[in-house]
C-alpha cells in the first residue's frame, strides 16, 4: 500500500471503531465508572479498569496500534465470545507486554522525567498487525 492509502484505510478504521466504542457507550450508560469486569462478560485482563476506560483502551491503544477494527478480535454480536484467533493472540500480547513492563523494564534506570520505560502495542506493530512487516521510522 502506498502512503496515502494507508492513511486512507486508518481513517476509515479509526471511523469503523468510533462509531462502535460510542455505541458500546451508550449500552453501558451509567456503568461506565464501574470496573470493566462487572460490566462486560468474559474480561480476563483489566477487569478492575473503569469500564469507560476499558473501551477507549481497546480503540486507542490496541486497535489503533495493529491499524485493525474490532472485528479482527470480536464476534460482533457476542465480544465474550472467545472464537476468533485474534482475541486469544491479543491476549498472550498483553501479558507479554505486561511482563516486559513490569518485570523487565524496571530494571532500568529512569527514562526522561524520572519514569520507567514502558512500551506499549505501537513500540512493536507501529500500525502494522505484523510487526515484522511494520514501517520503521
Amino acid at each position: 500500500m502506498t502512503p496515502e492509502q494507508r492513511a486512507a484505510r486508518r481513517d476509515s478504521l479509526s471511523l469503523v471503531r468510533a462509531t462502535t466504542v460510542a455505541n458500546l457507550l451508550a449500552t453501558i450508560a451509567g456503568r461506565e465508572d464501574q470496573p470493566a469486569g462487572q460490566v462486560f462478560k468474559n474480561v480476563q485482563l483489566m477487569k478492575d479498569m473503569p469500564a469507560k476506560r476499558f473501551l477507549i483502551a481497546m480503540d486507542s491503544t490496541f486497535a489503533r496500534a495493529l491499524s485493525r477494527d474490532c472485528t479482527s478480535c470480536h464476534v460482533p454480536t457476542d465480544y465474550a465470545d472467545d472464537s476468533r484467533p485474534g482475541k486469544v493472540r491479543a491476549r498472550i500480547m498483553i501479558a507479554m507486554m505486561n511482563a516486559i513492563n513490569t518485570e523487565h523494564l524496571t530494571k532500568m534506570p529512569a527514562g526522561r522525567g524520572g519514569n520507567t520505560p514502558m512500551i506499549n502495542c505501537m513500540t512493536c506493530h507501529r500500525g502494522n498487525g505484523n510487526p515484522g512487516n511494520a514501517i520503521l521510522p
